[in-house]
């Protein structure tokens, strides 16, 4: 079996740049004759995917939910229908690999993708005011994107965990919920919510279990929309989320959808966020692909 690896020497908070003749004896222990790669850009990385696609059967790419969007982007510009794709954690949150229950340990999870059967996985397409782009986990609109936008800037060496649950504290004081108006699949709900996010994956946000039906072979994405509830009761909204428990909740929005439109009525600059990266502003416009590419882990 062909094998070119990818790793982000940025991925956790660039801790990953101090490990890397570590990784590349654990992967040429297992692969003596992979190509191993690190691109130094994100868009290094799309492309040397795209060209690696075409030469080899298994891609594997080392970073966090940010990398593998990045690496999918690449891998759908290239030989998606026949190259698979191996996510390896190496990031933050690693919030899709929490969906798929992929091994954390690198050579656990080499041995296992080794014996793995590729599969036909779905992925999300959106467009906004920076564009278009596919995304393999979470795109979620409101308070998202500002958590992002305070993890670029304090890069604590915290677990992925306590660092995303600091900045979803801080922020949801500092962040004023939008007025949205969601249209999907033909049905419309106009309201304020804190976030609205469209999964494919379960978790993010390092490992809040924001849409527990989600599946990412089904055919659709599943929109979960947070009501903008204050303190003291928002807490308790966290904790839920948490836990999975809050899409049970009368307040909460949780619906299946192939296709859905997010409008500012108010005319609000809302942030997005997708697989943890800021991806400009609404209105955006989210879509499923179905059996986008092939997923081996």
């Amino acid at each position: 079996m062909r094998w070119t690896f990818f790793v982000n020497p940025s991925s956790r908070g660039g801790r990953t740049a101090l490990h890397l003749d570590y990784i590349h004896r654990v992967i040429r222990r297992r692969h003596p004759e992979a190509e191993i790669l690190a691109p130094g850009s994100a868009a290094e990385l799309q492309a040397q995917i795209r060209e690696a696609s075409f030469r080899a059967e298994r891609l594997g790419v080392l970073g966090g939910d940010g990398t593998f969007s990045r690496a999918l982007a690449g891998l759908m510009e290239g030989n998606h229908r026949t190259c698979a794709l191996t996510p390896l954690h190496q990031g933050r949150g690693g919030d899709f690999l929490h969906t798929v229950g992929a091994p954390r340990g690198l050579g656990r999870a080499l041995d296992r993708a080794d014996a793995a059967h590729p599969v036909p996985c779905d992925c999300g397409r959106i467009t906004t005011t920076a564009g278009t782009r596919c995304f393999i986990n979470v795109a979620s609109v409101g308070l998202g994107g500002a958590v992002d936008g305070f993890v670029k800037r304090h890069p604590w060496p915290l677990p992925a965990t306590v660092l995303y649950f600091v900045a979803s504290l801080v922020e949801s004081f500092r962040y004023r919920a939008s007025r949205l108006r969601l249209t999907m699949d033909g049905r419309v709900w106009d309201r304020t919510f804190l976030v609205a996010a469209a999964a494919n994956g379960r978790y993010f946000g390092g490992s809040m279990h924001i849409s527990p039906r989600s599946q990412i072979d089904d055919g659709r994405l599943d929109l979960v929309a947070l009501p903008a509830w204050r303190h003291p009761r928002a807490l308790w909204l966290a904790a839920l989320v948490y836990a999975g428990m809050h899409i049970r909740h009368r307040e909460v929005l949780g619906e299946p959808f192939t296709e859905l439109t997010v409008e500012a009525p108010g005319g609000e600059t809302v942030p997005i966020d997708v697989d943890g990266d800021c991806f400009g502003s609404l209105p955006a416009r989210i879509e499923v692909v179905p059996e986008a590419f092939l997923l081996a882990v």
